[in-house]
């Protein structure tokens, strides 16, 4: 009743402090999301295994890359698991992108391949870079964009950049 006469209404607000687990909570939910769907296998006829499952957006584009690199260390760890148990979690690996805008990430495969190949003949990227991991999510190694980044296309048109851990044991 409080909220219904217009005079009266009130205002509720849900305020988290930074260290209060709102990333930790989001990226539960993003886990729980992903794994049910690979459980589900069929949608509606459709490969559950595929597909965009999630979608995180920031405001802050000064947080983006750090809750992107804490977002990988997730994806980083359904892959172990993925692997240990493919008969429940498929073949198709959990896979993360990062799009924030053609200041900060290629927009494409072609400049994303660019960026990579301005990084092994030593200069500097004309393009933004698709290098915004600057150590592996998983065990902290140091991530080199000219030697730990493979840009592989399948048509023309269509490709995918891939960042490999640094530490080549």
């Amino acid at each position: 009743d409080d909220r219904t006469k217009p005079l009266d209404a009130y205002a509720d607000l849900l305020w988290f402090p930074t260290g209060g687990g709102k990333t930790e909570a989001y990226l539960g939910v993003a886990a729980f999301t992903m794994a049910i769907r690979r459980l589900q296998k069929d949608l509606g006829g459709l490969d559950s295994s595929r597909g965009l499952s999630v979608i995180m957006r920031y405001t802050l584009r000064l947080l983006t890359i750090q809750q992107f690199q804490r977002a990988t260390t997730l994806i980083c760890a359904m892959e172990v698991l993925r692997r240990q148990e493919e008969a429940t979690w498929g073949e198709t690996p959990f896979t993360i992108g990062l799009w924030v805008g053609q200041n900060v990430t290629p927009n494409n495969t072609e400049q994303s391949h660019e960026s990579i190949q301005a990084e092994r003949a030593g200069q500097r990227p004309t393009q933004s870079s698709p290098a915004q991991l600057p150590s592996c999510p998983w065990c902290g190694t140091e991530i080199n964009a000219g030697r730990d980044i493979e840009v592989r296309r399948f048509k023309s048109s269509e490709g995918r950049t891939i960042i490999y851990c640094g530490d080549k044991r």
